[in-house]
């Protein structure tokens, strides 16, 4: 069998990239620096304490999941105080599962939400259905563990399952962005959701697109690109 070349780093090409992903962060704020940095605590202990744009229990979580697509955070967070003051008892996601169970609708997108109703958007159906996906995946995971979990618990668990995105797979709304929304802020699972901003710093670093990056690849391994290419065409999948 003929033996793998052992792969060596271009330092060149590396310290290109450095040099790069160097001038993209000097551009945030001082002020900042600490808040873009300082990493994300576990949810769980970020609700204990929240800050100004944090959520502040997990029913609040599937609220703003079913509000944050194509919405500022601005627009969002004005909704989920009035969540809070309409529905100040509903703070865990057994008691926003008892809420909007019995509902329809309409009534979940104007009472819950704060949304005008309307046939041309899913909001309701998004936020019924995650309630309703998560229910049944919170008693698998329990008779899988042989004990009750946590909310916490439930969010990090789902978020470390081999197909996150699957489990969601009827719930109609559900794109890959907030998965990884759902992931990265209360799964606690450490991932950066593919959105404008994600891709316009991509841009920044000189990757606009996914043969970018296999060039990239290629050059940072000294592998020839036609070489990369057979070696992604003929690889076995996971």
């Amino acid at each position: 069998m003929k033996k793998t070349p052992a792969l060596r780093v271009n330092e060149r090409v590396l310290s290109s990239l450095q040099r790069r992903l160097r001038a993209v962060i000097d551009t945030v704020p001082a002020n900042q620096r600490e808040l873009v940095f300082g990493g994300l605590a576990p949810f769980e202990k970020r609700v204990q304490k929240p800050g100004k744009d944090e959520l502040r229990s997990p029913a609040e979580v599937f609220v703003a999941a079913a509000l944050v697509n194509r919405n500022r955070w601005t627009t969002v967070a004005r909704r989920l105080q009035r969540f809070r003051k309409r529905f100040p008892k509903t703070r865990s996601f057994h008691q926003l599962l008892e809420l909007v169970s019995p509902m329809n609708h309409k009534d979940v997108s104007e009472e819950v939400l704060g949304w005008a109703y309307s046939n041309r958007h899913n909001r309701p159906q998004l936020l019924k259905g995650l309630v309703k996906v998560f229910g049944a995946y919170r008693l698998q995971l329990e008779r899988r563990m042989g004990r009750r979990v946590t909310d916490y618990e439930l969010l990090r668990s789902w978020a470390r399952e081999e197909s996150p995105m699957t489990i969601l797979d009827n719930v109609p709304g559900v794109g890959s962005k907030l998965v990884d929304w759902l992931m990265m802020f209360y799964g606690d699972v450490q991932t950066v959701p593919y959105d404008v901003w994600s891709d316009r710093g991509l841009k920044r670093l000189g990757f606009g697109s996914p043969g970018e990056y296999a060039s990239f690849i290629a050059r940072l391994f000294s592998i020839p690109p036609h070489t990369l290419d057979k070696v992604f065409r003929y690889s076995r999948q996971p």
